[in-house]
Protein backbone atom coordinates (compact mmCIF):
# COMPACT_ATOMS: atom_id res chain seq x y z
CA UNK A 1 0.00 0.00 0.00
CA UNK A 2 1.23 3.48 -0.80
CA UNK A 3 2.19 5.75 2.03
CA UNK A 4 2.26 9.26 1.12
CA UNK A 5 2.49 13.24 3.04
CA UNK A 6 1.49 16.07 2.15
CA UNK A 7 4.33 18.97 3.05
CA UNK A 8 4.58 22.99 2.61
CA UNK A 9 7.88 23.73 2.80
CA UNK A 10 9.68 27.05 2.63
CA UNK A 11 13.30 26.96 1.96
CA UNK A 12 15.40 30.01 2.15
CA UNK A 13 19.42 30.17 0.88
CA UNK A 14 22.00 30.80 3.17
CA UNK A 15 25.05 30.37 0.66
CA UNK A 16 27.88 30.91 3.05
CA UNK A 17 28.65 27.72 5.16
CA UNK A 18 30.80 28.32 7.05
CA UNK A 19 30.88 32.08 7.57
CA UNK A 20 28.44 34.17 8.88
CA UNK A 21 28.22 36.50 5.40
CA UNK A 22 25.20 36.15 3.46
CA UNK A 23 25.20 36.06 -0.07
CA UNK A 24 22.24 36.83 -2.30
CA UNK A 25 22.21 33.21 -4.42
CA UNK A 26 19.92 31.28 -6.24
CA UNK A 27 18.51 27.57 -5.31
CA UNK A 28 18.98 25.14 -8.46
CA UNK A 29 18.20 21.59 -6.94
CA UNK A 30 16.74 20.33 -4.02
CA UNK A 31 17.06 16.33 -2.25
CA UNK A 32 15.70 15.06 0.75
CA UNK A 33 16.14 11.62 2.65
CA UNK A 34 14.69 9.97 5.47
CA UNK A 35 16.26 9.71 9.33
CA UNK A 36 19.79 8.61 8.26
CA UNK A 37 21.98 11.20 5.52
CA UNK A 38 23.44 9.48 2.60
CA UNK A 39 25.88 12.23 2.10
CA UNK A 40 25.55 15.44 0.09
CA UNK A 41 24.29 15.17 -3.36
CA UNK A 42 23.26 11.52 -2.65
CA UNK A 43 19.48 12.02 -0.93
CA UNK A 44 16.23 11.79 -3.38
CA UNK A 45 16.19 14.49 -6.00
CA UNK A 46 13.40 16.79 -5.96
CA UNK A 47 13.48 18.89 -9.47
CA UNK A 48 12.91 22.97 -8.95
CA UNK A 49 12.85 25.87 -10.70
CA UNK A 50 15.83 28.11 -10.49
CA UNK A 51 14.53 30.51 -7.75
CA UNK A 52 15.88 32.81 -4.48
CA UNK A 53 13.25 30.49 -2.92
CA UNK A 54 11.09 27.82 -3.12
CA UNK A 55 7.62 27.08 -1.96
CA UNK A 56 5.67 23.96 -2.87
CA UNK A 57 3.40 20.97 -1.71
CA UNK A 58 5.13 17.90 -2.07
CA UNK A 59 3.87 14.24 -2.00
CA UNK A 60 6.13 11.76 -0.34
CA UNK A 61 6.35 8.71 -0.67
CA UNK A 62 7.53 6.12 2.13
CA UNK A 63 9.31 2.86 0.73
CA UNK A 64 10.54 0.53 2.94
CA UNK A 65 9.66 2.89 6.40
CA UNK A 66 8.10 1.58 9.67
CA UNK A 67 5.18 2.44 11.63
CA UNK A 68 5.80 5.37 14.62
CA UNK A 69 8.07 8.58 14.38
CA UNK A 70 10.37 9.57 11.54
CA UNK A 71 12.55 12.53 10.43
CA UNK A 72 11.84 14.24 7.09
CA UNK A 73 15.28 16.21 6.07
CA UNK A 74 16.09 18.69 3.30
CA UNK A 75 19.03 20.43 2.00
CA UNK A 76 19.28 22.65 -1.04
CA UNK A 77 22.39 23.46 -3.74
CA UNK A 78 22.52 27.19 -5.43
CA UNK A 79 23.92 27.89 -8.50
CA UNK A 80 27.45 27.46 -7.30
CA UNK A 81 27.20 24.27 -6.70
CA UNK A 82 27.00 24.71 -2.40
CA UNK A 83 24.88 22.60 -0.49
CA UNK A 84 23.03 24.18 2.53
CA UNK A 85 22.57 22.59 5.93
CA UNK A 86 19.65 20.05 5.91
CA UNK A 87 16.12 20.94 7.65
CA UNK A 88 14.36 18.57 9.05
CA UNK A 89 10.48 17.94 9.84
CA UNK A 90 9.18 15.00 12.67
CA UNK A 91 6.35 13.07 11.44
CA UNK A 92 4.31 9.93 12.50
CA UNK A 93 4.03 7.04 9.88
CA UNK A 94 0.28 5.13 11.02
CA UNK A 95 0.73 1.26 9.85
CA UNK A 96 -2.68 1.35 8.47
CA UNK A 97 -3.89 3.08 5.30
CA UNK A 98 -7.41 4.67 6.38
CA UNK A 99 -9.97 5.02 3.95
CA UNK A 100 -10.46 8.56 2.69
CA UNK A 101 -13.98 10.43 2.69
CA UNK A 102 -14.41 13.73 1.28
CA UNK A 103 -15.81 15.50 4.39
CA UNK A 104 -15.53 15.44 8.53
CA UNK A 105 -17.92 14.52 11.16
CA UNK A 106 -19.54 18.16 12.50
CA UNK A 107 -17.71 17.28 16.21
CA UNK A 108 -14.17 16.70 13.89
CA UNK A 109 -12.14 18.94 15.81
CA UNK A 110 -10.71 20.35 18.97
CA UNK A 111 -8.47 22.51 20.65
CA UNK A 112 -6.23 23.34 23.95
CA UNK A 113 -3.76 25.33 25.13
CA UNK A 114 0.08 24.53 26.62
CA UNK A 115 -1.49 21.47 27.90
CA UNK A 116 -3.03 18.49 26.01
CA UNK A 117 -5.81 17.12 28.12
CA UNK A 118 -6.10 13.89 26.31
CA UNK A 119 -6.91 12.94 22.82
CA UNK A 120 -11.29 13.98 22.90
CA UNK A 121 -10.95 16.12 25.66
CA UNK A 122 -10.10 19.20 23.83
CA UNK A 123 -12.77 22.35 23.20
CA UNK A 124 -14.87 21.04 20.30
CA UNK A 125 -14.84 23.20 17.09
CA UNK A 126 -17.95 24.15 15.29
CA UNK A 127 -16.69 23.74 11.61
CA UNK A 128 -18.45 22.71 8.65
CA UNK A 129 -17.47 19.37 7.06
CA UNK A 130 -15.02 19.05 4.17
CA UNK A 131 -11.50 18.86 3.08
CA UNK A 132 -10.06 21.35 4.79
CA UNK A 133 -10.89 24.41 7.31
CA UNK A 134 -9.81 27.89 6.93
CA UNK A 135 -10.80 30.98 9.02
CA UNK A 136 -12.30 29.44 12.26
CA UNK A 137 -12.53 31.83 15.07
CA UNK A 138 -11.05 29.88 18.84
CA UNK A 139 -11.86 32.03 22.03
CA UNK A 140 -9.24 32.05 24.27
CA UNK A 141 -10.12 29.86 27.31
CA UNK A 142 -10.68 32.24 30.60
CA UNK A 143 -7.87 32.78 33.34
CA UNK A 144 -4.96 32.13 30.51
CA UNK A 145 -2.50 34.48 31.53
CA UNK A 146 -0.84 37.32 29.74
CA UNK A 147 2.09 36.34 27.55
CA UNK A 148 3.59 33.54 25.01
CA UNK A 149 1.44 30.27 24.60
CA UNK A 150 1.15 27.23 22.51
CA UNK A 151 -2.35 26.83 20.75
CA UNK A 152 -2.87 23.05 20.01
CA UNK A 153 -5.35 21.53 17.01
CA UNK A 154 -6.19 18.44 15.98
CA UNK A 155 -9.24 16.70 13.88
CA UNK A 156 -11.03 13.55 13.43
CA UNK A 157 -12.19 11.57 10.27
CA UNK A 158 -14.70 9.49 9.42
CA UNK A 159 -13.31 6.47 10.45
CA UNK A 160 -13.42 8.23 13.55
CA UNK A 161 -9.56 8.29 14.31
CA UNK A 162 -7.73 11.74 15.69
CA UNK A 163 -4.92 13.18 13.78
CA UNK A 164 -1.30 14.65 15.72
CA UNK A 165 -1.90 17.58 16.70
CA UNK A 166 -0.43 20.67 14.83
CA UNK A 167 0.55 23.45 17.23
CA UNK A 168 1.18 27.46 16.67
CA UNK A 169 2.33 29.77 19.13
CA UNK A 170 0.48 32.41 20.31
CA UNK A 171 1.07 35.93 22.14
CA UNK A 172 -1.92 37.31 24.80
CA UNK A 173 -1.72 40.85 25.40
CA UNK A 174 -2.50 42.22 28.73
CA UNK A 175 -5.03 45.04 27.08
CA UNK A 176 -7.76 45.01 24.39
CA UNK A 177 -6.58 48.24 23.04
CA UNK A 178 -4.40 46.51 20.82
CA UNK A 179 -7.65 44.89 18.54
CA UNK A 180 -8.04 48.80 17.24
CA UNK A 181 -4.73 48.86 15.97
CA UNK A 182 -3.50 48.54 12.50
CA UNK A 183 -2.95 44.89 11.42
CA UNK A 184 0.43 45.42 10.70
CA UNK A 185 3.75 47.91 12.63
CA UNK A 186 6.79 48.44 10.61
CA UNK A 187 10.07 47.15 11.94
CA UNK A 188 12.11 49.41 13.54
CA UNK A 189 14.93 46.77 14.95
CA UNK A 190 17.01 43.75 15.34
CA UNK A 191 18.93 41.52 17.54
CA UNK A 192 20.54 38.42 17.37
CA UNK A 193 22.20 35.83 19.74
CA UNK A 194 23.95 32.67 19.73
CA UNK A 195 23.10 28.78 20.93
CA UNK A 196 21.11 30.41 24.42
CA UNK A 197 18.24 33.14 24.44
CA UNK A 198 19.54 35.90 26.61
CA UNK A 199 15.86 37.26 27.27
CA UNK A 200 13.98 39.25 24.69
CA UNK A 201 15.63 42.74 23.90
CA UNK A 202 18.92 41.54 25.65
CA UNK A 203 20.52 40.40 22.56
CA UNK A 204 22.99 41.76 20.57
CA UNK A 205 21.64 44.67 18.34
CA UNK A 206 22.21 44.73 14.85
CA UNK A 207 23.01 47.76 12.34
CA UNK A 208 20.28 50.67 12.70
CA UNK A 209 18.13 50.23 9.37
CA UNK A 210 15.17 52.52 8.35
CA UNK A 211 11.65 51.45 9.47
CA UNK A 212 9.98 49.30 7.02
CA UNK A 213 7.18 46.14 6.93
CA UNK A 214 10.02 43.52 5.74
CA UNK A 215 13.88 44.07 5.88
CA UNK A 216 16.53 42.55 4.27
CA UNK A 217 19.84 42.75 6.21
CA UNK A 218 23.34 42.13 4.83
CA UNK A 219 25.59 41.97 8.01
CA UNK A 220 28.68 40.15 8.88
CA UNK A 221 28.30 38.79 12.54
CA UNK A 222 31.10 38.36 14.99
CA UNK A 223 31.65 34.21 16.02
CA UNK A 224 33.93 34.67 18.66
CA UNK A 225 34.29 33.22 21.26
CA UNK A 226 32.16 30.34 19.68
CA UNK A 227 34.10 27.23 19.79
CA UNK A 228 34.63 25.05 16.79
CA UNK A 229 31.69 23.12 15.74
CA UNK A 230 27.72 23.11 15.27
CA UNK A 231 25.83 26.37 16.13
CA UNK A 232 22.59 28.43 16.17
CA UNK A 233 21.76 31.84 14.70
CA UNK A 234 19.25 33.58 16.37
CA UNK A 235 17.31 36.62 14.87
CA UNK A 236 14.13 38.23 16.17
CA UNK A 237 12.58 41.62 15.27
CA UNK A 238 10.98 44.78 16.99
CA UNK A 239 8.08 46.92 15.99
CA UNK A 240 7.03 50.29 16.39
CA UNK A 241 4.96 49.64 18.89
CA UNK A 242 7.76 47.72 20.54
CA UNK A 243 6.60 44.33 20.22
CA UNK A 244 9.14 41.77 19.57
CA UNK A 245 8.65 38.77 17.35
CA UNK A 246 9.59 35.03 17.95
CA UNK A 247 12.81 34.59 16.69
CA UNK A 248 13.68 32.48 13.78
CA UNK A 249 17.35 30.33 14.55
CA UNK A 250 19.61 28.60 11.48
CA UNK A 251 22.48 26.32 12.36
CA UNK A 252 25.81 26.86 11.01
CA UNK A 253 29.34 25.42 11.60
CA UNK A 254 32.18 27.50 13.05
CA UNK A 255 35.68 25.86 10.98
CA UNK A 256 38.83 25.36 12.82
CA UNK A 257 39.97 27.63 10.15
CA UNK A 258 38.64 27.53 6.60
CA UNK A 259 40.68 26.16 3.53
CA UNK A 260 41.54 28.18 0.77
CA UNK A 261 41.85 25.83 -2.63
CA UNK A 262 44.11 26.46 -5.54
CA UNK A 263 46.66 24.88 -8.01
CA UNK A 264 48.69 25.16 -10.91
CA UNK A 265 49.04 23.21 -13.65
CA UNK A 266 51.88 22.52 -16.46
CA UNK A 267 50.52 23.01 -20.51
CA UNK A 268 51.00 19.35 -22.55
CA UNK A 269 49.77 17.98 -25.58
CA UNK A 270 46.87 16.12 -25.81
CA UNK A 271 47.65 12.15 -24.61
CA UNK A 272 50.17 13.51 -22.20
CA UNK A 273 49.80 13.50 -18.27
CA UNK A 274 48.84 16.82 -17.58
CA UNK A 275 50.25 17.44 -14.09
CA UNK A 276 48.47 19.22 -11.21
CA UNK A 277 50.26 20.91 -8.65
CA UNK A 278 48.44 21.70 -5.12
CA UNK A 279 49.16 24.95 -3.72
CA UNK A 280 46.38 25.15 -1.20
CA UNK A 281 46.54 26.49 2.44
CA UNK A 282 44.79 26.56 5.67
CA UNK A 283 44.35 22.97 4.86
CA UNK A 284 43.62 21.35 8.66
CA UNK A 285 46.18 18.45 7.93
CA UNK A 286 45.91 17.51 11.69
CA UNK A 287 42.54 16.15 11.13
CA UNK A 288 40.64 14.14 8.69
CA UNK A 289 40.80 16.74 5.70
CA UNK A 290 39.72 15.45 1.82
CA UNK A 291 40.41 16.58 -1.24
CA UNK A 292 38.10 15.87 -4.28
CA UNK A 293 39.47 17.07 -7.87
CA UNK A 294 37.10 17.10 -10.90
CA UNK A 295 38.74 17.22 -14.14
CA UNK A 296 35.71 17.02 -16.61
CA UNK A 297 33.49 19.44 -15.33
CA UNK A 298 31.14 16.94 -14.52
CA UNK A 299 30.54 17.12 -10.92
CA UNK A 300 31.54 14.12 -10.71
CA UNK A 301 35.01 13.19 -8.32
CA UNK A 302 37.72 11.68 -10.40
CA UNK A 303 40.14 11.54 -7.93
CA UNK A 304 40.91 12.19 -4.20
CA UNK A 305 44.50 12.52 -4.31
CA UNK A 306 45.61 14.98 -1.66
CA UNK A 307 48.04 16.85 -3.40
CA UNK A 308 50.10 17.00 -6.71
CA UNK A 309 48.27 14.43 -9.15
CA UNK A 310 48.11 13.54 -12.46
CA UNK A 311 45.18 13.02 -15.20
CA UNK A 312 45.75 12.65 -19.14
CA UNK A 313 43.28 14.34 -21.66
CA UNK A 314 42.59 12.39 -25.24
CA UNK A 315 41.00 15.67 -26.81
CA UNK A 316 42.75 19.02 -26.95
CA UNK A 317 41.42 22.71 -26.00
CA UNK A 318 40.44 24.40 -22.93
CA UNK A 319 39.12 22.04 -19.65
CA UNK A 320 37.60 23.27 -16.45
CA UNK A 321 38.89 21.64 -13.52
CA UNK A 322 37.31 21.98 -10.19
CA UNK A 323 39.24 21.40 -6.24
CA UNK A 324 37.25 21.00 -2.89
CA UNK A 325 39.07 21.23 0.42
CA UNK A 326 37.04 20.03 2.89
CA UNK A 327 38.21 20.83 6.49
CA UNK A 328 37.22 19.44 9.71
CA UNK A 329 33.32 19.74 10.87
CA UNK A 330 32.25 20.53 6.74
CA UNK A 331 34.39 23.39 6.26
CA UNK A 332 35.01 23.89 2.87
CA UNK A 333 36.05 25.71 -0.23
CA UNK A 334 36.35 25.54 -3.78
CA UNK A 335 38.32 26.89 -6.95
CA UNK A 336 37.85 26.30 -10.30
CA UNK A 337 40.34 27.29 -13.12
CA UNK A 338 40.51 26.61 -16.93
CA UNK A 339 43.78 25.03 -18.29
CA UNK A 340 44.81 24.39 -21.74
CA UNK A 341 45.76 20.81 -24.00
CA UNK A 342 47.60 21.79 -26.63
CA UNK A 343 46.79 19.23 -29.66
CA UNK A 344 48.75 16.89 -31.87
CA UNK A 345 50.08 18.28 -35.29
CA UNK A 346 48.68 15.97 -38.62
CA UNK A 347 51.72 14.85 -41.05
CA UNK A 348 51.99 12.15 -43.34
CA UNK A 349 54.99 9.62 -44.88
CA UNK A 350 55.33 7.65 -47.74
CA UNK A 351 58.74 7.06 -48.91
CA UNK A 352 58.99 6.94 -52.71
CA UNK A 353 60.56 3.68 -52.96
CA UNK A 354 59.71 0.33 -51.06
CA UNK A 355 62.72 -1.73 -51.76
CA UNK A 356 66.44 -0.63 -52.29
CA UNK A 357 70.13 -2.46 -52.94
CA UNK A 358 72.56 -3.55 -50.20
CA UNK A 359 74.75 -0.84 -51.85
CA UNK A 360 72.12 1.72 -52.49
CA UNK A 361 72.21 5.24 -50.36
CA UNK A 362 68.58 6.83 -50.81
CA UNK A 363 67.75 10.55 -49.52
CA UNK A 364 64.92 10.37 -47.72
CA UNK A 365 61.98 12.23 -48.62
CA UNK A 366 57.79 11.54 -48.32
CA UNK A 367 57.37 13.49 -45.14
CA UNK A 368 55.06 16.36 -45.34
CA UNK A 369 54.73 19.18 -43.60
CA UNK A 370 58.35 19.33 -44.67
CA UNK A 371 60.93 20.37 -41.45
CA UNK A 372 60.46 16.78 -39.93
CA UNK A 373 63.13 14.01 -38.51
CA UNK A 374 63.78 10.91 -40.42
CA UNK A 375 65.07 8.46 -38.34
CA UNK A 376 65.84 4.57 -38.33
CA UNK A 377 68.77 1.88 -38.97
CA UNK A 378 71.06 3.18 -41.35
CA UNK A 379 69.57 6.61 -41.16
CA UNK A 380 72.25 9.37 -40.88
CA UNK A 381 71.62 13.40 -41.99
CA UNK A 382 68.58 12.51 -43.64
CA UNK A 383 69.64 9.79 -45.76
CA UNK A 384 69.23 5.79 -45.47
CA UNK A 385 72.89 4.23 -46.08
CA UNK A 386 71.86 0.69 -46.66
CA UNK A 387 75.62 -0.31 -46.88
CA UNK A 388 75.51 0.24 -43.23
CA UNK A 389 71.98 -2.22 -42.29
CA UNK A 390 71.20 -5.65 -43.21
CA UNK A 391 69.28 -6.98 -45.80
CA UNK A 392 65.51 -7.40 -44.94
CA UNK A 393 63.21 -5.19 -44.02
CA UNK A 394 63.60 -2.17 -42.42
CA UNK A 395 61.28 1.28 -40.42
CA UNK A 396 62.04 4.91 -41.65
CA UNK A 397 60.20 7.08 -39.02
CA UNK A 398 59.33 10.79 -39.73
CA UNK A 399 58.82 13.00 -36.20
CA UNK A 400 57.34 16.13 -37.31
CA UNK A 401 56.87 19.29 -34.48
CA UNK A 402 54.30 21.90 -34.32
CA UNK A 403 54.96 25.04 -32.92
CA UNK A 404 53.59 23.85 -29.43
CA UNK A 405 56.47 21.37 -29.52
CA UNK A 406 54.05 18.77 -29.97
CA UNK A 407 55.09 15.85 -32.20
CA UNK A 408 53.29 13.00 -34.26
CA UNK A 409 55.63 9.98 -35.44
CA UNK A 410 54.83 8.05 -38.92
CA UNK A 411 56.40 5.13 -40.06
CA UNK A 412 57.02 3.46 -43.59
CA UNK A 413 58.87 0.10 -44.30
CA UNK A 414 61.56 -0.18 -46.90
CA UNK A 415 63.23 -3.71 -48.01
CA UNK A 416 66.90 -3.85 -48.59
CA UNK A 417 67.53 -6.58 -51.10
CA UNK A 418 71.10 -8.25 -51.45
CA UNK A 419 70.79 -7.29 -55.46
CA UNK A 420 72.18 -10.31 -57.30
CA UNK A 421 71.65 -8.23 -60.27
CA UNK A 422 71.74 -9.91 -63.65
CA UNK A 423 73.94 -8.17 -66.72
CA UNK A 424 73.64 -9.59 -70.32
CA UNK A 425 75.00 -8.49 -73.49
CA UNK A 426 74.22 -9.17 -76.96
CA UNK A 427 76.41 -7.68 -79.92
CA UNK A 428 75.08 -4.57 -80.12
CA UNK A 429 76.13 -3.88 -76.72
CA UNK A 430 72.68 -3.54 -75.34
CA UNK A 431 72.76 -3.23 -70.81
CA UNK A 432 69.55 -4.12 -68.92
CA UNK A 433 69.82 -3.58 -65.29
CA UNK A 434 66.92 -4.72 -62.78
CA UNK A 435 67.00 -2.35 -59.39
CA UNK A 436 66.24 -3.70 -56.72
CA UNK A 437 66.22 -7.28 -57.62
CA UNK A 438 64.77 -9.60 -55.56
CA UNK A 439 61.97 -6.82 -55.39
CA UNK A 440 58.60 -6.73 -53.33
CA UNK A 441 55.79 -4.66 -55.37
CA UNK A 442 58.12 -2.45 -58.08
CA UNK A 443 61.09 -2.36 -59.30
CA UNK A 444 63.02 -0.43 -61.88
CA UNK A 445 64.60 -1.55 -65.27
CA UNK A 446 67.66 0.58 -66.76
CA UNK A 447 68.56 -0.40 -70.37
CA UNK A 448 71.70 1.06 -71.79
CA UNK A 449 71.90 1.16 -75.52
CA UNK A 450 74.83 2.91 -77.23
CA UNK A 451 72.42 4.16 -80.36
CA UNK A 452 70.44 5.46 -77.28
CA UNK A 453 67.45 4.16 -79.23
CA UNK A 454 64.77 2.34 -77.53
CA UNK A 455 61.19 2.83 -80.07
CA UNK A 456 61.89 -1.38 -81.17
CA UNK A 457 62.31 -2.65 -78.16
CA UNK A 458 59.92 -4.16 -75.62
CA UNK A 459 60.18 -5.80 -72.25
CA UNK A 460 58.74 -9.72 -72.28
CA UNK A 461 58.03 -11.34 -69.08
CA UNK A 462 57.98 -15.23 -68.15
CA UNK A 463 57.52 -17.80 -65.66
CA UNK A 464 59.39 -20.08 -64.76
CA UNK A 465 57.79 -22.67 -67.36
CA UNK A 466 58.00 -20.42 -70.00
CA UNK A 467 54.52 -18.82 -70.39
CA UNK A 468 55.01 -15.26 -71.50
CA UNK A 469 53.04 -13.26 -68.69
CA UNK A 470 53.40 -9.39 -69.30
CA UNK A 471 54.58 -7.38 -72.37
CA UNK A 472 56.16 -3.69 -71.87
CA UNK A 473 57.01 -1.62 -74.70
CA UNK A 474 60.01 0.32 -74.24
CA UNK A 475 59.85 3.95 -74.52
CA UNK A 476 62.99 5.52 -72.95
CA UNK A 477 65.58 4.30 -70.48
CA UNK A 478 63.67 3.52 -67.53
CA UNK A 479 60.69 1.37 -67.26
CA UNK A 480 58.81 1.36 -64.12
CA UNK A 481 57.88 -2.53 -63.45
CA UNK A 482 55.11 -3.43 -61.24
CA UNK A 483 54.63 -6.52 -59.19
CA UNK A 484 50.96 -6.37 -60.35
CA UNK A 485 49.51 -9.93 -59.33
CA UNK A 486 52.67 -11.85 -59.24
CA UNK A 487 53.29 -14.66 -56.72
CA UNK A 488 56.71 -14.75 -55.16
CA UNK A 489 59.05 -16.77 -57.21
CA UNK A 490 61.83 -16.33 -59.90
CA UNK A 491 60.98 -15.06 -63.30
CA UNK A 492 62.60 -14.69 -66.65
CA UNK A 493 62.41 -11.37 -68.71
CA UNK A 494 63.94 -10.77 -72.08
CA UNK A 495 64.21 -7.66 -73.61
CA UNK A 496 63.82 -7.65 -77.59
CA UNK A 497 64.94 -5.64 -80.62
CA UNK A 498 62.72 -5.52 -83.98
CA UNK A 499 65.21 -8.05 -85.29
CA UNK A 500 64.49 -10.60 -82.39
CA UNK A 501 67.21 -10.15 -81.54
CA UNK A 502 67.04 -10.21 -77.24
CA UNK A 503 68.61 -9.82 -73.57
CA UNK A 504 67.56 -12.14 -71.05
CA UNK A 505 67.58 -12.66 -67.38
CA UNK A 506 65.81 -13.23 -64.39
CA UNK A 507 64.09 -11.94 -61.41
CA UNK A 508 62.78 -12.60 -58.30
CA UNK A 509 59.68 -11.31 -56.62
CA UNK A 510 59.62 -11.88 -52.63
CA UNK A 511 56.85 -11.04 -49.72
Amino acid sequence: MKKFIAIILLFNLQAAICSLHSFAQSIDSVEYFYDVDPGVGNGNVYVVATSDSITDSISFDFPGLTPGFHTLNFRVRDTNGTWSLYENRTFFLNDTIFEIHASFDSSSAEYFFDTDPGVGSGTALKLTPGDSIQDTTIAVAAGLAFGFHNLYVRIKDSNNVWSLYEEAKIYLYDTMTVSVLPLTHPIEAAEYFFDTDPGVGNGTAMNPFAPADSIQLIDSLPSAPLTAGTHRLYVRVRDTMDVWSLQEGKAFVVCNFVPVPDFSSDTVCVNTPTAFTDLSTNVDTNFNYTYAWDFNNDSLTDDTARGNTFHTYNTSGSHMVTLIVNNTNGCTDTITKTIYVDSLPTSTFVLPIDSLCKDDTLALTGGSPAGGVYSGSGVYGGSLYCDSIDAGLHTITYTYYNSDSCSVAISDVVYVSPCTDVHEYDLAGLLVRISPNPFRTRAAVFIQNPLNEFSNLHFVLFDVFGKEIRTLKVESSTLKLDRGNMTAGIYLYKVIGKNGNYVSGKLVVVD
